[in-house]
């Protein structure tokens, strides 16, 4: 499980161009099929964190970046070989570079508590990891928050289920009651989790249970990421077949219950 820290943003939070483009030989595309260092990353913002804070959403707040590192060539090998004695681990953008700080268990972390953390829609973020004297980089394009219309209004103790605007590769979701309390959160708790959610078929709505909503009378802040993944493309020396880079911009709306 993720060390219990909020998520500002993330519990999680929870990472080639082709080689005409990129100056590499063939023979070293081919090569990163044969790496056995595998990144499965996140890169979480939200739209507007004033206007989260307001709704007492302190799950989101700025940014957040993190990695489970696993030295393996299968998905099946990956919770077996996490590792966490990388040289370094960071992301960078036009924020500079943030430093991802080891948690245990294959985890690497940052948040917009301990760096400078932006999420800029359509800027361009590099996660970075240098192991035994090499560099494995991916790079992912930053897309823009789900385009979510909603009335605010819902009837307590049933499913609410909202349109994201387009097709994304997955999504996040996280509901808070007016008392902080988390009643319903599908980010990704470990790495095994995050396989299974990172393997899910593309989204165009998101499903939010019942038991989210449990209380009539209540205000609850909903706040829901659509995220896409980087291309296979987009990895160096990473294996990008087993290796992913996942990044989504949060949006946060208030809802209130009647019976």
């Amino acid at each position: 499980m993720l060390p219990a820290r909020s998520w500002t943003l993330a519990a999680w939070v929870p990472l080639l161009s082709a080689a005409t483009l990129s100056g590499c030989s063939v023979t070293d595309d081919i090569g990163d099929y044969f790496s056995n260092v595998v990144t499965e990353a996140l890169y979480v913002g939200v739209d507007d964190p004033e206007a989260a804070a307001q709704l007492g959403f302190d799950q989101v707040q700025g940014a957040a970046a993190s990695a489970f590192l696993a030295r393996a060539r299968s998905l099946s090998d990956i919770e077996s070989n996490l590792f966490d004695d990388a040289e370094s681990v960071s992301v960078s953008g036009d924020f500079g570079t943030a430093a991802l700080a080891s948690q245990g268990s294959g985890l690497y972390l940052a948040t917009s508590e301990d760096a400078a953390l932006q999420y800029t829609v359509g800027a361009t973020v590099t996660h970075t990891v240098n192991d035994h004297g090499k560099t494995f980089t991916v790079v992912h394009t930053l897309p823009a928050a789900p385009q979510i219309t909603h009335d605010g209004q819902h009837v307590a103790n049933t499913a609410l289920i909202l349109d994201l605007g387009r097709e994304f590769d997955n999504e996040l979701t996280v509901v808070v009651d007016q008392d902080g309390n988390v009643t319903w959160d599908s980010r990704p708790q470990d790495v095994g989790g995050y396989l299974d959610w990172i393997g899910a078929g593309s989204v165009t709505t998101v499903e939010i249970p019942a038991s989210a909503f449990p209380d009539a009378g209540a205000a609850y802040a909903v706040g829901v990421a659509g995220v896409d993944k980087a291309p296979n493309s987009a990895f160096d020396e990473f294996n990008p077949l087993v290796s992913n880079f996942a990044a989504g911009q949060m949006t946060v709306l208030p809802v209130v219950t009647s019976p």
